[in-house]
């Protein structure tokens, strides 16, 4: 965007009206193949958090402890009856949980932005053909390498920024970037290219639309954010779970109850359900957004040089 745009729009609250407009615009005429995305989504994020709360109870982590999006409320403590009969052991840092937990929202994730792209773009033409399994295996090969590599490469510099006292830059690029991987799955979905061009080539387009990138990263952290106050509002009316009683003696163990688990994972997968649709809706107009401005600056070259 030139310095006038800038100047125009300088909280980015008018490119964040457009690119939700044009998020919108894109669902249109595809909705219920986009419904049945979001309820294949459902079922995916419910047996992953089934799964997830499995793992944390293993670990004498119980409900009380767990958040939505696979995170486990900071300062939290096992289980007093997990072990000691003080009752108060600390929790370990629970860095397996913590990584399972990321590693099952990317996948969960990586997995709703493919279905989103080919609900909405495979029947545009736009050369789209058929893929056999060896494609299709090569595109989750792609996006797995891709993935590690966004990943490697956004700690890194998000590493470095904290390491020299960059705070609020550090914010701010993990805003813009944290759902990079996302764009590069698109681009391997939607291009054909696979592996390190594909990162390339998303850092290629989110570098074109660097402000469009940072004003659908901060949209992201508000709408997580509301979620948030919604699952504590859940949590207060109890419909998340039956909250139990923190008791500090050996005798304080507990059970979640398989209703508990399955109504908790049920809320849990709902809100992952619509923040992913939320995301990959703004990831995929960025992206159309992008591609069609680079058409359109190839004609106007072309035309340019024809009139040469």
């Amino acid at each position: 965007m030139d310095e006038v745009g800038r100047e125009r729009d300088p909280t980015g609250a008018r490119t964040a009206l457009r690119i939700v407009r044009e998020a919108f615009a894109e669902t249109r005429g595809k909705r219920w193949r986009l419904l049945l995305v979001a309820f294949v989504m459902l079922c995916v994020n419910f047996v992953l958090m089934i799964l997830w709360v499995k793992m944390a109870s293993q670990q004498a982590v119980n409900l009380d402890a767990l958040r939505p999006f696979y995170e486990v409320e900071e300062n939290s403590t096992k289980s007093a009856a997990a072990g000691s009969g003080e009752g108060k052991e600390l929790a370990s840092p629970l860095w397996e949980l913590d990584v399972a937990g990321e590693l099952l929202w990317d996948v969960s994730t990586v997995m709703a932005i493919f279905l989103f792209s080919k609900a909405m773009f495979f029947l545009q033409g736009g050369g789209q053909h058929r893929r056999g399994i060896r494609s299709l295996l090569k595109e989750c090969l792609s996006v797995a390498v891709a993935i590690v590599v966004w990943e490697v490469m956004g700690n890194f510099v998000l590493g470095t920024l904290q390491a020299n006292g960059f705070q609020d830059l550090s914010r701010k690029f993990d805003a813009a970037f944290g759902y990079g991987y996302l764009l590069t799955a698109v681009v391997i979905s939607q291009e054909d290219v696979h592996n390190f061009r594909a990162v390339e080539r998303a850092w290629e387009l989110a570098g074109q639309k660097l402000k469009n990138v940072y004003v659908v990263g901060v949209m992201i952290i508000l709408v997580r954010e509301a979620l948030e106050i919604v699952y504590h509002l859940l949590l207060k009316y109890r419909l998340v779970y039956h909250q139990h009683h923190v008791v500090t003696t050996a005798v304080s163990r507990h059970d979640d109850t398989t209703a508990d688990v399955v109504r908790f994972s049920l809320v849990a997968a709902l809100l992952h359900v619509i923040m992913q649709s939320f995301v990959c809706t703004m990831v995929l107009a960025l992206y159309r957004e992008t591609r069609n401005n680079n058409r359109q600056d190839i004609r106007r070259n072309d035309a340019a040089a024809h009139n040469d």
